[in-house]
């Protein structure tokens, strides 16, 4: 397929209508880097992207994830969202009013405190299951 057909499949998806300055500056921003892609690049992530494939939970049961959603329009559909909590039922969930499709734009300094928290449990966790990296965790803590 061409680039400006695949181009324009991208963009079609994209929230239309009126956004606050903060989702246009990201949408403007995913246009420009839409924009610099070749066509074998886009396709190849177009590709990846509607592969129908997904991590088994079993295999992550010990890492700790983190589901960001957002309230408002996004290009995922409440079926696909509620299909990946079923996937991965002990994964944390942030939740945020808006963001659209670009919540890591938009809303970063949300998604960071998420992170922030989900690292500080995390690393609270680990100390509390494992004595020997108590101090290292312990130093990694106060250092923060």
């Amino acid at each position: 397929m061409p680039a400006f057909l695949l181009k324009k499949i991208v963009l079609g998806n994209f929230a239309k209508g009126p956004v606050d300055p903060k989702m246009a500056d990201a949408i403007d921003f995913m246009v420009d880097r839409l924009e610099s892609l070749n066509q074998s690049e886009l396709a190849s992530r177009l590709t990846l992207n509607c592969q129908n494939s997904y991590v088994e939970p079993h295999k992550i049961k010990d890492v700790a994830v983190t589901i960001i959603d957002v309230f408002d329009q996004s290009a995922l559909s409440l079926e696909a969202k509620e299909e990946m909590y079923k996937l991965y039922p002990n994964a944390r969930r942030a939740h945020l009013k808006t963001g659209g499709n670009f919540p890591y734009l938009c809303r970063s300094a949300e998604v960071n405190l998420y992170i922030q928290v989900g690292c500080f449990f995390q690393v609270c966790f680990l100390c509390s299951t494992s004595p020997q990296t108590h101090s290292s965790r312990t130093r990694l803590l106060q250092a923060g």
